[in-house]
């Protein structure tokens, strides 16, 4: 076989080769892992009890003088409080959360952090 030969082997898929033995794709479960998908509705309410807690919290924080976006970050933290994606929170993420549409929504009229 010839150079060419070699390299156009190297990039052929398995399609090309007529291979059928090649491994799943990485991120597609097969269909008995798939975990039930929640419908529209239920997600909406979770996510919308979860930005009254986390307002509730920050207000709360407030409260008792934690007011910049970094100082909150660190008391939920501190906490053991976690996004919605089980994540740590930042300042960054603090202030974004505080400007979003849901959070200005449920936000104590008057209420400055």
């Amino acid at each position: 076989m010839d150079l060419t030969g070699r390299l156009f082997s190297l990039f052929r898929s398995p399609k090309d080769t007529g291979a059928t033995d090649a491994p799943p794709p990485v991120n597609s479960p097969s269909s008995e892992t798939q975990a039930p998908t929640k419908n529209v509705a239920d997600r909406r309410k979770e996510i919308e009890t979860f930005v009254q807690n986390i307002v509730a919290r920050i207000e709360g924080a407030a409260a008792l003088g934690i007011k910049t976006p970094e100082a909150i970050a660190a008391h939920f933290n501190e906490t053991g409080l976690t996004t919605r994606k089980g994540r740590g929170w930042t300042g960054e993420t603090v202030a974004k959360f505080l400007s979003s549409p849901g959070a200005k929504r449920y936000r104590t009229k008057g209420a400055r952090v």
